[in-house]
C-alpha cells in the first residue's frame, strides 16, 4: 500500500485531498471488521482479488469514512466476477459529517485555485517547453484530484441527508466540475513522485 501511495502522490497536494492515497488505518479497520460480514458476502469475495483502492470501498485518505465509522460496522455489495478476477465491492458505512464538510470546503477551494493555475498556464506555457508542459500536466492532475474529492464527499453528505437543498446544490456543482476537469490517471505522470 505504501508503494501505491508513493506512486499516487502529487507534489503540492495534501494526501487527504488526493483520492488515490490509501489510508492504512482505514484499510486495517476494514480488514479487521471483514470477518463479521454475512457468510454469503464473504463467499462472494472468496477466490477473488480484492481491489483495496477501488473508489467504491472509500478507504482513501480523502473520504469521510473513518476508522471509527468502519468499526461501527459496514456492509458490502459485491459484484459478480469470476474466480481469480479483481472484485471492486461497494462499501456502505456511516460518515463523519464534520470531516465530510471539511473535505468538501477545502476541495472546493482547491479546485478553484488549481483551475486558476491551469488557466494561467494554458495561456502562457510554450508548447515546446518540457518544464512548462510538466507544470500544466501537474496542475491539471491536481485540479482533477481535488474536484473528485469535492464530488465524492458532497455526494456522501447528500446521501446522509437527501432532502438537504444545500447539499443537493453543492453535489450538482461538484459533479459538473469533476466531469469538466476529468484528466487521465496521474499515477506515473510527470509531476507525480
Amino acid at each position: 500500500m505504501e508503494e501505491n501511495n508513493q506512486k499516487a502522490r502529487l507534489e503540492g497536494l495534501e494526501d487527504d485531498l488526493n483520492p488515490e492515497i490509501l489510508n492504512l488505518a482505514k484499510v486495517e479497520a476494514f480488514l479487521q471488521e471483514l470477518p463479521k460480514l454475512p457468510k454469503e458476502v464473504l463467499e462472494q469475495l472468496q477466490g477473488r482479488i480484492l481491489y483495496l483502492n477501488a473508489p467504491t470501498l472509500k478507504l482513501s485518505t480523502a473520504t469521510a469514512i473513518t476508522v471509527e465509522t468502519l468499526k461501527q460496522g459496514y456492509s458490502l455489495t459485491v459484484p459478480e466476477v469470476a474466480q481469480g478476477e479483481i472484485v471492486q465491492p461497494t462499501l456502505k458505512a456511516a460518515i463523519d459529517k464534520t470531516r465530510a464538510q471539511d473535505l468538501v470546503e477545502r476541495a472546493r477551494l482547491a479546485t478553484a485555485a488549481f483551475n486558476q493555475e491551469v488557466e494561467k498556464l494554458e495561456a502562457t506555457v510554450d508548447k515546446d517547453s518540457a518544464l512548462g508542459l510538466r507544470q500544466l500536466s501537474l496542475a491539471r492532475s491536481q485540479r482533477f484530484a481535488v474536484s473528485m474529492v469535492w464530488k465524492n464527499n458532497s455526494l456522501a453528505l447528500l446521501e446522509s441527508e437527501p432532502a438537504n437543498e444545500i447539499f443537493k446544490a453543492d453535489a450538482e456543482q461538484a459533479k459538473k466540475a469533476a466531469a469538466e476537469y476529468v484528466a487521465p490517471s496521474w499515477i506515473g505522470m510527470p509531476g507525480s513522485n
